[in-house]
């Protein structure tokens, strides 16, 4: 009991010096905005994520206390060719304790991610027909199953993200048909995740790597084997 005793008065020792050590006087939103609005060239608006609050956390290894609150910056891009394009950059807004590890100041801004708004882009139709024709790179690995695309479907929900003025993801639905077993071929509607490329803005998408992010099965037809083997598959349709 007395071993219990003196370990229960050990941790609540330990418990409130870190206590009192912590930094309580963390940066309000208003407070980071100023401290991030030094550089004012081409902004157009600046930001804490709302539904996410800072995160404090203590750095043994620098012996200091840390700060980071989600912040979103658009400027404007300056991209030729583009002029109303748009640079949103998503990141940190860290700051650290001074010496005294009592007073929070403003350290740094962490870019986590990058992304464009209103630069040129292809029309769908376009990209539809680059999926179809790149067929074996949407289905890389299993093309030789896939005996028809029955349809390429753009998710119209979901923006497409631009991760520079040549590269850009959208969301797609495919139907399509794949050999489940050697007597059956399922149905499917699978979910994709696409970045596209292209050479130059003034050229078209010519590039394409695919994810299968879901698939789901709507039915499954019985054949004889050598019905889906003289099937063929997209390859060589």
């Amino acid at each position: 009991m007395k071993t219990k005793f003196i370990m229960i008065i050990v941790i609540s020792l330990i418990t409130s010096s870190c206590s009192m050590g912590q930094n309580t006087g963390r940066p309000s939103d208003k407070r980071v905005i100023t401290d991030m609005n030094s550089n004012k060239d081409g902004l157009i608006d600046m930001y804490c994520v709302k539904g996410k609050s800072g995160e404090e956390y203590w750095s043994a290894a620098n012996r200091t206390w840390y700060w980071d609150r989600s912040v979103t910056v658009k400027r404007k891009a300056n991209i030729k060719g583009a002029p109303n394009a748009v640079v949103i950059i998503r990141g940190l807004a860290r700051y650290k304790t001074d010496g005294n590890g009592k007073v929070y100041n403003y350290y740094k801004f962490l870019v986590t991610d990058n992304s464009y708004e209103g630069i040129p882009a292809p029309s769908k139709k376009e990209i539809e027909k680059l999926v179809r024709q790149n067929a074996q790179k949407v289905f890389e690995g299993r093309v030789h199953n896939i005996k028809e695309i029955k349809s390429i479907e753009i998710d119209d929900d979901t923006p497409w993200v631009w991760h520079n003025q040549n590269s850009f993801t959208a969301k797609f639905e495919i139907k399509y048909r794949e050999v489940a077993s050697y007597t059956e071929i399922a149905d499917c509607v699978g979910k994709f995740e696409i970045r596209f490329y292209r050479q130059a803005m003034e050229q078209p998408v010519n590039n394409l790597l695919a994810s299968e992010g879901g698939r789901k099965e709507t039915k499954r037809t019985v054949y004889t084997a050598d019905q889906i083997n003289r099937m063929g598959s997209i390859l060589h349709n």
